[in-house]
């Protein structure tokens, strides 16, 4: 967009473009995702995993025995812009700003997609869900797929 551009419509712009990019991810909902971060690393904790102990009357309480330790995300800036010329917008039979705006938000859902299975197909342990990605259960591309 114009840096000319008012700042209204800067901010429509960008509304639409996260509503867009909202209902086109995938796999975000899969992971352990942290929003608002201020700088350039953000620690997560993890825990290791525990087995649930079958229940037995007057017997004694057997812990999972959990382990705790962390792992660092690294962010990384991403965009998908695109030119447009407003001059044009009555010479065309479609909504040309709707179509930017729709791509755009789905480009950078397939970015952020593509950076979980990266992370995947690396069998790294930054990616949290309700198991631990790439530890003692094995997990990789083949058996997410």
């Amino acid at each position: 967009m114009s840096r000319y551009v008012s700042n209204l419509v800067v901010a429509e712009y960008d509304r639409d473009i996260k509503k867009e990019y909202a209902e086109t991810m995938s796999l975000r909902q899969t992971v352990r995702v942290k929003t608002g971060v201020v700088g350039t690393t953000y620690r997560f904790q993890k825990s290791s995993q525990g087995m649930a102990t079958k229940k037995v009357p007057q017997a004694d309480v057997v812990p999972m025995n959990l382990s705790y330790s962390h792992v660092t995300a690294t962010m990384e800036d991403w965009n998908a812009p695109e030119y447009t010329d407003v001059f044009d917008a009555p010479k065309v039979n479609f909504d040309e700003k709707r179509e930017i705006v729709e791509e755009s938000g789905a480009a950078i859902g397939r970015r952020d997609t593509q950076v979980i299975i990266n992370a995947l197909e690396a069998g790294a342990t930054t990616l949290t869900t309700a198991k631990t990605i790439g530890s003692t259960d094995g997990m990789n591309t083949a058996k997410f797929r």
